[in-house]
C-alpha cells in the first residue's frame, strides 16, 4: 500500500494549522507517540479545505474500522461503491479456498458473510495527530488483509 498526502477542497470550513503543532524536540506521551498542540484560533485558520490521505491501491477496510477512522478525524472517508461483504473485497477468486494434498482436494470455508467492508481510497483529516491514529488503524487492517489473503490460494481453471 502506498499513501499520498494532499490538500483538497471540502464543503465545510475546517480549522487547518498554520504553525507547527509539534515541538522541535518531538516530545512523546506515555505511548511513545508524538504529542501535538491543540488546534485553536491562534495556530489555525478556518478554510473550506482539508488534508487528504489517498491510498494506492484502495484498501478493503472493515466497516467498524471505517467508523473508528471517521470518529478520530471527524470527517467522512471516501470509498468506492457501498458496503459489501468483506471477504468479496479481499478475495481474488471464488475458488480461492481449495487446497490439494496429493490426490485429495480440501475446501476450506471462511464464513465472513455477516462481516461488511468498504473499499477505501481516501481518508480526510485536519490535524497531523489524526495521521498517527489513522496509520495505526490502516496498519492493523492491512495485517488482517494480508493474513486472510495468505490463506487463500488461486485455483487453476480446468482446461477443457
Amino acid at each position: 500500500m502506498q499513501a499520498e498526502i494532499g490538500l483538497e477542497v471540502y464543503e465545510t470550513p475546517c480549522k487547518l494549522p498554520i504553525t507547527p503543532l509539534i515541538a522541535n524536540n518531538h516530545p512523546t506521551d506515555e505511548t511513545s507517540k508524538p504529542r501535538f498542540a491543540e488546534i485553536n484560533q491562534h495556530n489555525s485558520v478556518p478554510l473550506p479545505a482539508c488534508y487528504s490521505l489517498k491510498l494506492h491501491p484502495p484498501v478493503p477496510i472493515l466497516d467498524h474500522i471505517v467508523k473508528q477512522i471517521e470518529q478520530e478525524t471527524k470527517l467522512p472517508v471516501l470509498y468506492k461503491d457501498k458496503s459489501t461483504s468483506y471477504l468479496s473485497l479481499i478475495q481474488k477468486d471464488d475458488e480461492c479456498c481449495k487446497v490439494t494434498f496429493g490426490s485429495v482436494t480440501h475446501r476450506h470455508h471462511l464464513d465472513f458473510s455477516h462481516v461488511e467492508g468498504l473499499l477505501v481510497h481516501q481518508v480526510r483529516f485536519t490535524s497531523p495527530e489524526h495521521v498517527v491514529a489513522v496509520i495505526n488503524l490502516l496498519r492493523k487492517q492491512c495485517y488482517l488483509n494480508t493474513v486472510l489473503t495468505s490463506c487463500m490460494r488461486k485455483s487453476k481453471k480446468a482446461q477443457g
